[in-house]
């Protein structure tokens, strides 16, 4: 298991099926042993802040839905020049995002995550800044993309079901990429 992918051999020489633990999430991907899953591009221009965070959120494989937001949080992103513009209401947000900020938003860090309280948190603290999700910078929506991917991260470390994480990651992308 590498990134909470598992690969298995389909029989036919040079053939991979990738596969992540217990169907967590709704990927699969079935092609040549030696092809690698595409990741977003972090475009030219954008900040060192920028680069890492986007290599942070694409170390695990979190399914089709999990890839459109990110590509829509990366176009929103450069289409803002990079820009830190007001920072999200810090009130209620997941703690461990203030942990990852004061760690300089290391891209290696991951917290332990109590899946049923930060679900629980995770939503309360999103009604209340979800009318002002559309903030660039490193402390805009990027706050909201890194909680979600720390809750993504626990369910794969208990190897729980991510169907509620994945109809969040839904609902939070048809409201942004509106």
């Amino acid at each position: 298991s590498l990134c909470g992918v598992h690969m298995e051999s389909s029989g036919n020489q040079g053939e991979c099926k990738v596969l992540l633990k217990s169907g967590l999430f709704p990927v699969q991907w079935t092609g040549p042993s030696n092809t690698i899953i595409n990741t977003i591009s972090a475009p030219n221009n954008a900040p060192p802040w920028f680069k890492s965070t986007l290599e942070m959120l694409q170390m695990e494989v979190l399914g089709p839905r999990w890839r459109k937001l990110l590509s829509g949080w990366v176009d929103f992103e450069a289409k803002a020049s990079f820009a830190n513009a007001a920072p999200l209401p810090s009130g209620g947000r997941p703690a461990c995002i203030g942990d990852w900020i004061q760690r300089a938003r290391s891209s290696k860090w991951r917290p332990a995550v109590d899946i049923d309280t930060f679900e629980v948190g995770f939503k309360a603290w999103f009604k209340f800044v979800h009318p002002v999700i559309h903030c660039s910078g490193k402390n805009g929506f990027l706050s909201v993309l890194s909680a979600l991917f720390f809750w993504a991260h626990g369910l794969l470390e208990e190897d729980s079901n991510g169907a509620s994480w994945d109809k969040v990651v839904t609902d939070i992308s048809e409201s942004f990429l509106a």
